[in-house]
Formats: structure tokens, sequence, C-alpha cells
């Protein structure tokens, strides 16, 4: 049998902070939103482990964003943000640079 070193700790979901980019928008808006009770999205925001996929769904579609975003930062650039302006060969720097640190960490 695997023994556990440390707890599983689940991902960190970012619902909060992408409800803040959408102007006017609070739980009870986000419930009318979703077809749910304010009291229903209170309970799963504070209890993000269990939020399961089918919640992700209702949430991303009422925020206007896909699942994957909700693991996100919403003010954090993105790979594509922090490549934009370079030139090619400092995007293949970047590039060359990405891949010589995924290579290490495996």
């Amino acid at each position: 049998m695997v023994e556990r070193i440390h707890p599983r700790t689940p991902p960190r979901i970012f619902i909060r902070e992408w409800m803040e980019r959408v102007p006017g928008l609070d739980q009870k808006r986000l419930a009318e939103r979703m077809g749910r009770t304010p009291g229903a999205i209170s309970k799963k925001l504070n209890s993000p482990g269990k939020i399961d996929t089918e919640w992700l769904a209702e949430f991303a579609d009422a925020l206007g964003v896909q699942v994957p975003d909700l693991f996100r930062d919403p003010m954090a650039p993105t790979p594509a943000d922090l490549l934009k302006g370079l030139s090619d060969e400092q995007r293949n720097e970047v590039l060359h640079f990405a891949d010589f640190v995924r290579r290490r960490a495996s």
C-alpha cells in the first residue's frame, strides 16, 4: 500500500476573481444566471473542494469563460500575453528556455 507523505490539496479555483471582472456581478446575480439559489452558490464558493465538474461547467458558462480558465488567476498574464511584442528571436529564446525547464523537471 502506498502511503501519502502529505494530504492532497485540491487545485485553487478562481471563481470569485472571475466574478470581479464582470461589472455588477454578485452571488445573487450569479445564482440567477446559473438557475441556482444564492445559498447554493455561497456553499460552493465556501467549499471549493466540493465543486464537481458539473458545477465547474455551470460557473464557467455563467462567467463567460472556459472551465480551464477557472483554475487560473484572471489578473495573471497568459503565456500568449507574455509572448506578445517579442521578436521571433526572443520568442525562440523563451521557447528554448521553457523546454530546458520542462526537461530538467522530468
